[in-house]
């Protein structure tokens, strides 16, 4: 009995994390942006079947043999800037998604106050806010000049308290 080995357990020791497993997150994991048409909500989002468009994107290559995307992170944003928040992919399935919600929605613009005879709507070509006139429906001002919501509200608060 002599040639029996023995193993020592070290119990003491702190985990120690291998090279192997230390790398840059954009080799390993995926990171991918969705932007939200105006009115699309978190809520929507974190719905399987609200995946069902993308969810192959992030399945295993065929041809390579790689492995899915889970663990990757998807920035939620909305075309009118409403909103910002990060989602994490726990699993890719055929047609859907599972997400969780990582990081809190930032809210970016709040919602419309009274303008009092006017209304912003975002113009998707111009990629700004154009300023509607409530009475005629009349664009009033171009939209290419108030990229932030922000902005035309102010012009209103100025055309209209001069």
């Amino acid at each position: 009995m002599k040639d029996v080995a023995t193993v020592t357990v070290l119990r003491d020791q702190p985990h120690c994390l291998l090279n192997k497993d230390f790398q840059m997150s954009e080799f390993a994991y995926a990171r991918m942006c969705a932007t939200l048409p105006i009115g699309w909500t978190i809520e929507d989002a974190l719905k399987p079947e609200f995946w069902s468009g993308v969810a192959h994107r992030l399945q295993k290559d065929q041809l390579s043999g790689g492995h899915d995307r889970a663990g990757a992170i998807v920035e939620l944003r909305t075309v009118d800037h409403r909103f910002y928040a990060e989602v994490y992919v726990l699993a890719v399935r055929d047609q859907t998604l599972t997400v969780k919600l990582i990081r809190e929605p930032v809210v970016l613009q709040s919602d419309e106050e009274d303008l009092s005879g006017f209304e912003t709507r975002w113009n998707v070509g111009a990629r700004g806010w154009s300023i509607i006139r409530k009475s005629d429906k009349q664009i009033v001002n171009d939209a290419s000049k108030f990229p932030l919501k922000e902005d035309a509200i102010d012009w209103i608060e100025k055309t209209i308290n001069p």
